[in-house]
Order: C-alpha cells, then structure tokens, then sequence
C-alpha cells in the first residue's frame, strides 16, 4: 500500500477515547473482594457463629455480583466506542473476549475437574460423586449448564453465562444504545426489560437486564447522549424495578458504580491491584481460599483462630489469583488487543481503499 493510502487512512480514522475509570476499577476490585468475604465467611467452612459482626457484615459481600453486571455495561460499549465499533468487527469483538476471558475460565476448570477427583477418592468425602460426563463437561465449557440442566462444576461459573450472553446482546444493541435518538434508546430498555415478567429462568440474560441496562444509562451519559437529569432518573427507575422484582439492597449494588462516577478520581493502589487480578480472584478463590479453609478447619477451635485463618486463605487466593493472572490471563489479553486491532486495521484499510470486507 502507498504511504499515501496509510496516510489518509490515519487521518480518517475516528479518534480513540483512552480515559481510564480510576474510580471504577478501584470498585471492581472491592466487588471481588467482598464476594471472596462472602464466600469464606458465610459458610460452614468459616467456623464463625451465624450472627458474628464478620458474617453480619461480610453477607453483603455477595451484591458483588450485581456490580459487575453494571461495571461491564459501562465498560464493554464504552471499549466499542472508544475502537469505533461497527458491525464489521464483529468477529474481532468476540474472538477478543473469547481470548480474554475464556484461557483463564478453562484453567480454573481444570484445577476443578483435578481437585474435585482427589477429593471424592478421600474415604471422608460425603459430598457429590466425582462424573467425568462429556456432556456435563462440555455444558460447563461452553457455558451452557444452566440450559442444560447440569450442576456448574464451581458455583460463581454462572455468571460467565450471562456475562456471554451480554456479549452477543450488546452487538445487536449497540446502534440502539449509541443512537442519537433517545426514544429509541428509551423503547430499547424498556423492551429488555419487559421479559423478566414473563421468563422465570436465572439463566437467561433477560433476567439480569435491568443491571446491566443502569450500565447501558451511565455508557451513554458518558458519551453525552443524555444529560444527567436523565441519567439520575433512569436509574431511580431501575432501582425501583430492581427493588420490585429482587431486592433493595441489590438495587443499590447496581447502582454504585454510576455513583462512583460522580466522586473525584481516587486512585487506591491496592484496590488497583486487586481489580487488575478481579477475574483470576473471582474464578479462583473457591478453588483456593475456600479448599484452604476445609484443610485447616481442625485449627479453627476459636473465633479468633477462624479469622486468621480466612485471612491467610484470603492471601492464599489473592497469592494463586497473582500467579494466575501474570502466567495466564495477561498474556491472553495482550494477544486479544493485537488480534483486535489487526481487525479494525484490516477493516480501516478496505473501507478506505474502497473495498469490501472479504475482498
């Protein structure tokens, strides 16, 4: 190609919006920390009295969840926007996160399948029997288990389901959410939301749509599509909504990451550590941490033993998460940026030297 071509290729293209959410990343690594609380404390293998302030406090932990539907609502389109997203990099869009996400999830499952077989061979194990079922296996791979009726082999792999499930909604919603239009945008979120009153499966994504729809409000108030007036009361309504379907307090779970967009960037460097090891932490931790607290609940005479010991299998699952995330889901995302990039240079090039895709 001519230096002229490049040349007027570089000039064309939109320009990309590289603000980084110092706030929300700082949230994403206090959602996955409080699930990890939640799951270490509110459960038999903490040795803690039920109504201890540690499990009054760390049962919030688990609303978590519900703020990284929000977060990913916000960031997902907002990453589509800032590459200048169109219907032709669709391919590149999923392969990117098939790479992002998908390396880490199967390594977690393969320390799953491994630990799970060398438990049930323990005489002491009382549990569900170790299944090697290709079908089951397979339903947990592609992330189908909860259509299929299967157990997911670790309990938090549910929401991998519907964070897919959000992919694949938000290609076919990206014009309406981007559009200039608002009622468009409006009947857009009205429409998502409607089929929770009729669909009553937790596998579906309609069902979290509400979450991520007060994401989808605060991606377009970023990109100045609606004023904050409109942002506030949209979201007043979704809480509502949340509040009448679920519950209150996950209402304002999805809810605080528009918040924290409105507080002064604060940049908290442990929380920047954690939210950078966020989804290694939140696929691992059960498989650390929590196996952790079973191997060392003979030591938990006292309730200060059993706090020592959920802080170590805390570090122990922060220490597995490090190693996880440098070793393995680091070096997928570098290769998804180039894989995404070499697609949208690949398209950038055909549409301005007049070609079509494929040609």
């Amino acid at each position: 190609m001519s230096s002229r071509c490049v040349k007027s290729i570089q000039q064309k293209q939109k320009p990309v919006i590289t603000t980084r959410f110092v706030n929300l990343d700082g949230l994403r690594g206090l959602s996955a920390l409080s699930v990890c609380l939640f799951h270490f404390t509110n459960s038999p293998v903490s040795h803690l009295p039920e109504n201890s302030s540690v499990c009054l406090v760390s049962w919030y932990g688990h609303l978590g969840v519900y703020v990284f539907f929000t977060l990913s609502a916000i960031v997902i389109p907002y990453s589509m926007y800032s590459q200048s997203y169109s219907v032709k990099q669709t391919g590149s869009f999923l392969v990117k996160r098939l790479l992002r996400l998908e390396p880490p999830y199967l390594f977690s499952m393969l320390i799953a399948v491994l630990l799970n077989y060398l438990v049930a061979r323990s005489p002491s194990y009382t549990g569900w029997p170790f299944y090697t079922h290709t079908e089951a296996i397979g339903s947990n791979v592609t992330h189908l288990a909860g259509f299929l009726c299967h157990r997911w082999i670790v309990v938090v792999y549910w929401t991998l389901a519907i964070e897919w499930q959000f992919y694949l909604v938000v290609i076919v919603l990206y014009p309406l959410i981007t559009s200039s239009n608002d009622y468009c945008f409006w009947l857009c979120l009205l429409i998502i939301n409607t089929p929770i009153y009729f669909i009553d499966n937790e596998s579906v994504w309609f069902t979290y749509a509400s979450y991520f729809s007060i994401g989808f409000l605060a991606f377009r108030y970023l990109i100045n599509r609606i004023d904050r007036v409109a942002l506030l009361f949209g979201v007043l309504l979704l809480m509502i909504h949340i509040s009448y379907i679920f519950s209150t307090n996950q209402a304002i779970a999805a809810a605080l990451p528009v918040l924290v967009l409105f507080m002064p960037a604060i940049r908290f460097y442990p929380l920047s550590f954690l939210a950078t090891i966020s989804y290694s932490l939140y696929l691992t931790h059960l498989l650390t941490g929590y196996n952790f607290l079973k191997l060392g609940k003979q030591y938990a005479t006292t309730p200060g033993a059993s706090l020592l010991l959920i802080a170590v299998a805390l570090l122990v699952s922060i220490g597995f998460a490090y190693l996880t995330c440098r070793l393995i889901e680091l070096p997928a995302q570098a290769l998804a940026r180039r894989i995404y990039q070499r697609g949208y240079m690949a398209t950038s090039t055909k549409e301005n030297a007049g070609l079509k895709p494929g040609e």
